[in-house]
């Protein structure tokens, strides 16, 4: 993208590519991962870029029970830069059709990399109980 503001030097531009790969064979198994990149140029003072990486891996053990893991890593370079970190680990409970519990433990991590600020960096972790409603499927 090209952006261009009226009565005004300032522009961005942008360029973004984003890929993933996904798939189901044959049994219980299912997987996700992905990888995007966002590069920004032109004049302004908020331009970040970034990467980042994803994954998921699924496992149906009935038809109603679910177990999966997600996991990410990131990185922003230029205004505000900062990495972070995600893992979770899951539980879903199909309760009545579209309905299920889900049960899961994440772990997060945000660092925040600009010498000149100390806010907003954190860890969390913990165990969360979640009911989940699915529409349209």
């Amino acid at each position: 993208t090209n952006t261009r503001f009226l009565d005004s030097p300032n522009r961005s531009d942008t360029r973004s590519l984003s890929v993933s790969l996904s798939g189901r064979p044959e049994g219980p198994w299912n997987y996700r991962f992905g990888a995007g990149t966002i590069l920004s140029g032109g004049n302004s003072t908020f331009a970040q870029d970034s990467v980042s990486v994803d994954g998921y891996l699924g496992y149906k053990i009935n038809d109603r029970q679910n177990a999966y893991i997600q996991a990410s890593s990131g990185r922003t370079t230029g205004y505000l830069p900062q990495s972070q970190m995600f893992f979770g680990v899951f539980y879903e409970y199909r309760l009545w059709q579209n309905v299920s519990l889900i049960g899961s433990y994440k772990w997060r991590k945000v660092d925040n990399l600009d010498p000149l600020f100390t806010s907003g960096a954190y860890r969390s972790r913990g165990f969360d109980l979640e009911l989940s409603f699915s529409f349209g499927n």
